[in-house]
């Protein structure tokens, strides 16, 4: 995709002076969510109610935030190109 781009700036007449990909990973794991609800759910461990709730309601988030991402694909690859019109003499 990248490349792609690149070839229809210099179609249009235009001259690439720079072109940047990054990667965004996503800030939260997705194994993260899952193992804070079974820590909450455990009858195992002691928790305090209130402590439960709060690490049920932060995995909750944690969830919504990973889906946001997957949704929007914000993680992909994304690209900068600077351009410069090129004149025809």
């Amino acid at each position: 995709m990248p490349n792609q781009l690149k070839k229809e700036i210099e179609k249009q007449g235009m001259k690439v002076i720079k072109k940047k990909t990054f990667y965004v990973i996503p800030p939260i794991p997705f194994f993260i969510p899952k193992n804070l609800t079974k820590s909450a759910l455990s009858k195992q461990k002691k928790h305090s109610v209130i402590k439960r709730i709060i690490m049920l309601f932060i995995s909750f988030l944690m969830f919504l935030v990973n889906l946001v991402l997957r949704i929007f694909r914000i993680w992909r690859n994304n690209v900068y190109i600077v351009a410069q019109k090129v004149d025809k003499v």
